[in-house]
Formats: C-alpha cells, structure tokens, sequence
C-alpha cells in the first residue's frame, strides 16, 4: 500500500526575539539539509522517498493553504515534511483482547497504516524540536502542525514552544553558564547513542531528556507552571546520587563539569529553595485561571519563571557538554568520568 504523508510544520515568527529569528533561519537551513538523513528507516522498512523545505508563510504551500482555517493575518514561516510509504499490509497487526470484536479487515489494516504513517512523521519533527533546542536554544518553535495523509481529513497537532531561549538570554546576562550552536547532525547523534546505549548513565540521561521534552509547552514559552520542576528533575537525573542533598550535589557538580560560578552563586542557590517552598507549600501561587474569588500572584509567576530560566540554562549547557565530549554517561568521583561509545 502506498502513503503519502506530508506534515507542516507552523513556525511562530512575529513574537520571536531578534536572536530568535536568526536561529530559526539557521535551524530551518539545517532541517532542509539533514532531515532525509536522520528520518527513521524503521517504520516496516518502508520509507521510500522524503523530504523538507521551507517557505516564508502560509502560501507557499498551496495544500496546506487550501485547508487553513485560521483568519488572522499573522505571519508564520512553515517547514514542509513530505514522505512516501509503501507498507507491506500483511505485516500490518491488529489484536484485540475483546473476544467479541470484529474480524480484522484490510479495510482496518489500511486505516491503521495510514495512522501510524502520520504519527511516524509527527514523532520526527518533534524529536528534531528537542535535538534543535539543545544545539541552538530557543531555534525552533512550532504553532502547531498540520498533518495531510492520502484521503484522509487533515488533522492538526499542538504547538512545541520553549522557554529555552529566554533561558539563553538569562545565562548571557549572568555568565553562566556557557551556552554555545552545535550542529543538529551532532545533537541528533548524540541523543541517537543515548537512546541506545544500556548504561546507568545513559538510562539517567533517559531520563533528563524526558523532563525537558516536557518544558515544550502547547502554546506560549511561559504558560508551563511546572517548568520548575522538570527542569530540575532533569539536573537530578543526571548530577543527584544517593542521599546526599540533592542541592548541594547540583551546584558542585555542574561547576565540576561547566565551570566555576564567578558571580551571581545565591540566584542559583535561591532556584532550588524556591521549588523546595513551592512543592511544600509556601508559596503563594495564581490560579489557572482569572478567577473571580483568588487573585493572581504575578510575583509568583515572576520567580517560578525565572528559577526555571536559571535550572533551564544548567540543564542546556549539560546536555551540550556531554554532547561535545560524546558522552553517553557521566559519573562524578573527583572529576567527572564521561561514558563514551565503544
């Protein structure tokens, strides 16, 4: 059976910052670039042809002009993810535990490829989202995604939007820690070796890369409340170790391996105690909504902010670090002691 699957990818422009807008000019250069490279050939073998490319605004491409709904003339800049599958159907399986459903059909077996086509190309442009905010943070936002699969009714997908740039921003101000640009490709095979290797170290690197899939909100950079905490879940994953504070354990080992804090060490310290008073209790927190009865605490929103920026900048520049020394792992004796591929 043959699929055609082509999903766009809606890119945010107007609100970017003017750093921002280059790095997603850069990013989209990349994705054109590499992206036939690093698609997934493991979907049933049956990725036959695929391709990106970019486009200044909606009307570069008509198909995805001819199903847009939106009114507002706001600017969006669109990557186009288009692939030809050719599925083999009898390799397609479908099981129930309900002894009283249906025979399978090849009606059903078809409707299911063409599903899981979608949701293939749909994991590889998000995967790429996490890969590019990770060796140029705060480059690749997306609005939402539209996905066109043969006949079926297109269906859009949520946004991925991150506070990564803004916590970019903050760590230039500060001077750390040092944040650089990778290469995707170096990223990307990076996480690739991550992903594979059976090592405790990689399963804990598992595990951050997970928190910071989850710091890519639906709509706006700001609107995830626990962006606090998943980022510093994220650090723990990779500095914490036994039972020893899981503070102190941060703030040593990340100059162990990122560099010596010079200046601004009590903002760093004050990230921590402030998630420890806001999991506890004692903080005043804004409701999730405008409500009429509680009012809305912008200091809260304010520090909850800024202490994700601070956890953000340190988790970024980790990841970068172990990435440059193509690390799968890392264990902290004296000095940090990297996982390598064999």
């Amino acid at each position: 059976m043959k699929i055609d699957v082509t999903v766009y990818a809606v890119l945010p422009y107007l609100w970017l910052t003017q750093d921002e807008r280059r790095l997603q000019v850069a990013a989209c250069k990349e994705i054109a670039t590499h992206s036939a490279s690093l698609i997934p050939q493991d979907y049933y073998g049956a990725v036959r042809s695929f391709h990106a490319k970019t486009g200044p605004e909606i009307g570069s491409f008509p198909r995805l002009e001819s199903v847009w709904r939106e009114k507002l003339p706001i600017p969006y800049r669109v990557v186009e993810f288009a692939a030809e599958f050719e599925i083999d159907l009898s390799e397609v399986q479908l099981t129930s535990s309900d002894p009283d459903a249906p025979p399978v059909t090849l009606e059903m077996k078809e409707s299911c490829a063409q599903y899981e086509a979608r949701n293939h190309i749909e994991s590889f442009v998000r995967d790429l989202v996490v890969a590019l905010n990770i060796s140029k943070p705060g480059s690749l936002h997306i609005s939402k995604t539209v996905a066109l699969v043969n006949e079926l009714p297109p269906s859009e997908g949520r946004g991925m939007v991150t506070s990564v740039g803004d916590a970019l921003a903050l760590a230039q101000e500060l001077g750390w820690p040092l944040v650089n640009e990778l290469e995707l490709t170096t990223v990307w095979n990076w996480i690739s070796c991550v992903s594979a290797s059976k090592s405790d170290g990689a399963r804990r690197l598992r595990r951050a890369l997970c928190c910071f899939t989850h710091l890519l909100n639906d709509v706006a950079r700001g609107e995830n409340t626990l962006g606090l905490v998943w980022a510093l879940t994220a650090l723990e994953a990779i500095y914490g170790e036994g039972n020893i504070s899981a503070k102190a354990q941060i703030l040593k080992k990340s100059e162990s391996l990122l560099g010596p804090r010079v200046e601004h060490k009590k903002k760093f310290s004050w990230m921590y105690d402030f998630r420890s008073r806001l999991l506890h209790g004692d903080v005043d927190i804004s409701p999730s909504y405008s409500s009429n009865w509680l009012g809305n605490e912008g200091k809260f929103d304010e520090d909850g902010y800024s202490c994700q920026l601070l956890a953000v900048s340190v988790l970024v520049a980790t990841f970068q670090e172990l990435c440059k020394r193509e690390a799968s792992g890392v264990q902290f004796k004296q000095e940090p002691c990297f996982e390598t591929r064999a």
